[in-house]
């Protein structure tokens, strides 16, 4: 009887488990095999070139087995710790569960911004996948991105935690690039100091596709997501939303908790990269850009872990229809108080309306009238009344309701720029 056609266990082709030697051709050969299922047993294994996986295969590894990326494994941007085999031409169908995947980030660093074929550090890699499953996994050091995605449709991310021993650029927790859609994302969590090195969860439908660790990668719209039960103690921002051109549509958010020490939510239309994607004092763009459609965020606790500045939800692209209910700051925990927790800037928009508990810092000038709300002690209710918003801030530990709709500009601007401006425009 062939028992690969049941699954297989890579002990019975000998790998390698105790580190000292490469285990990714015996690991390999088992993924090749056309066996369903392929089991890796406790132990540890040096990964010497990036694994590929198929369609119709199911991966599942021993919680504690640990697989780490060898020391100058990442040559180059087709190089990933585990990638899909068929980038081009597309699978689907594939499961990944448990595992501590590493990505020894001292020794694998990114390549050069200037170099196309560079290593982009991206630790899991999915491009043009229908049906993918990734759970219950532990993800550690990454060199960027510690999972990137993109055209990936009809997938589940769940019960995932980051951990990190060494900071390192752009180290993104999931990251969705364009064309990814009907997904679901929940549990994830960030433990430590730094971790995630930069967003948690990052729908970034546009981006700079010329810096390194986004080699690859394309973007598109972004829609039809569930994100709940996101977690971390200390990240950089918990939940990214970046379009520029590319619509982000049709998210439903629920249970984000914890210390960012940027962003609760950022929607800053990448304004501030390194490298951002248009230039702000365009005519083209004096109505906003990017378009939020249909974003729904509720059931949130967050605090700052920083002395920044910055609104913890910084909202700084066109909205149409984006709604947040009951958001709480958590002030015990708090390092920057005094910032505002919600603001919207270098947007027009038609239709504002919040609930929240008074400060006496809001900025009200905006609003047509400020109200009590009935049944609701201590709460406010403001709208414009019709009156265009621009900008505003709201000085707050309790948001009850936020909606923001009818952007002023109802098209998208031209896209006129794919890949990023070049350093220094």
């Amino acid at each position: 009887m062939n028992t690969s056609t049941y699954g297989i266990s890579i002990a019975e082709k000998n790998v390698p488990n105790r580190g000292e030697a490469d285990a990714a051709k015996g690991i390999q050969q088992a993924l090749d095999s056309g066996a369903p299922l392929v089991y890796i047993p406790y132990g540890t294994y040096r990964i010497d070139r990036g694994l590929k996986i198929g369609s119709s295969t199911r991966l599942v590894v021993h919680p504690q087995a640990l697989l780490f990326f060898a020391d100058g494994a990442g040559r180059c941007a087709a190089d990933f710790l585990l990638s899909n085999r068929n980038a081009e031409k597309g699978d689907r169908d594939i499961s990944v569960s448990g595992g501590i995947w590493d990505g020894n980030n001292v020794n694998n660093p990114r390549g050069g911004e200037d170099d196309r074929n560079a290593f982009t550090g991206a630790l899991i890699n999915m491009k043009n996948v229908d049906g993918f499953v990734l759970e219950d996994a532990v993800l550690k050091d990454s060199t960027a991105y510690f999972t990137r995605f993109t055209r990936v449709r009809n997938f589940r991310v769940e019960r995932i935690r980051f951990q990190m021993t060494h900071v390192t650029r752009n180290q993104d927790g999931v990251h969705c690039c364009g064309y990814c859609e009907n997904g679901h994302i929940h549990d994830i969590t960030a433990t430590g100091r730094y971790t995630t090195g930069d967003d948690l969860v990052a729908l970034n439908a546009d981006d700079g596709l010329l810096r390194s660790e986004l080699l690859g990668a394309e973007a598109g719209p972004i829609r039809n997501l569930q994100i709940s039960n996101i977690r971390a103690e200390d990240c950089h921002s918990l939940i990214r939303l970046a379009s520029v051109w590319s619509e982000i549509a049709d998210i439903d958010i629920r249970g984000v908790y914890g210390g960012c020490r940027h962003y609760a939510l950022n929607a800053d239309a990448l304004r501030y990269c390194r490298r951002p994607l248009f230039v702000p004092d365009d005519p083209a763009y004096a109505q906003g850009v990017g378009l939020l459609k249909n974003i729904r965020l509720a059931d949130a606790e967050v605090y700052s872990t920083s002395d920044n500045p910055v609104p913890l939800f910084c909202l700084e692209s066109r909205m149409d229809n984006l709604t947040m209910q009951r958001v709480a700051r958590s002030l015990v925990n708090d390092t920057n108080p005094g910032a505002p927790l919600v603001a919207i800037r270098n947007v027009i928009q038609n239709r504002v309306f919040a609930e929240c508990r008074c400060v006496g810092k809001n900025d009200s000038a905006v609003f047509g009238n400020m109200q009590s709300v009935a049944g609701l002690p201590g709460l406010v209710r403001e709208d414009n009344a019709g009156s265009p918003v621009r900008s505003m801030e709201l000085h707050t530990d309790y948001l009850e309701a936020l909606a923001v709709g009818e952007p002023l500009l109802q098209k998208l601007p031209e896209k006129n720029c794919m890949v990023g401006l070049p350093a220094g425009s």
